[in-house]
């Protein structure tokens, strides 16, 4: 329950489960043959979203691992991309003090690529770490305009609420209830509460 409890406060790190990539990661290997290395692309449009989508999510996942070994998952920092968590509006970080404070009331929080010609981009040092994530990629802005119909792009927050969490012991073993908004995963969850406990 104090684990629970902890992500309940600081928010659980928003990656992109396994799911999204397919078994053994197949449709993040189809989509680098396509956009990065170039091979032809899928005929059919589900496809190619499906594949853009899943090179987003890879590039956003790799992002937000950076700032939860920074420990900069509630923070704000300057020339972030912040979402407010009431009307889902975005506004760069300018006052990392006052944000700062705003993210851990949980007001407000850090958003992450989903890389796109429509996406709105950083600044500062915050910007030079999202392109340089592209960069090794091998990804640049003709490739977002190559996959702008499947994939316009997006902002996504980097952490994502738990509510009302709960865990419960019965003779079955281990009950947890909670809540999470749209597009965050429950297996996500278990994998922070299971690293935690066995690190």
């Amino acid at each position: 329950q104090a684990l629970l409890d902890e992500l309940a406060l600081r928010g659980v790190p928003n990656y992109f489960g396994p799911q999204r990539f397919g078994r053994d990661a197949g449709n993040l290997v189809s989509a680098a043959r396509w956009l990065i290395e170039h091979e032809r692309a899928p005929k059919k449009p589900f496809r190619r979203k499906l594949l853009v989508s899943a090179l987003q999510s890879a590039l956003f996942n790799e992002l937000l691992a950076a700032r939860v070994r920074d420990r900069t998952l509630d923070a704000a920092l300057p020339g972030d991309l912040m979402r407010k968590e009431d009307s889902g509006g975005l506004f760069v970080c300018k006052d990392p003090v006052e944000d700062g404070a705003r993210a851990r009331r949980f007001e407000i929080s850090a958003t992450g690529p989903m890389f796109g010609t429509k996406m709105g981009w950083p600044e500062g040092d915050v910007l030079e770490r999202e392109r340089s994530v592209m960069e090794r990629w091998g990804l640049d802005e003709a490739a977002l305009m190559s996959w702008r119909r499947a994939g316009p792009g997006a902002r996504r927050p980097y952490r994502a609420r738990l509510g009302e969490p709960r865990a419960m012991a019965d003779e079955a073993g281990l009950r947890l209830r909670f809540t999470l908004p749209s597009g965050a995963y429950a297996t996500v969850v278990l994998r922070e509460l299971m690293r935690r406990h066995v690190g």
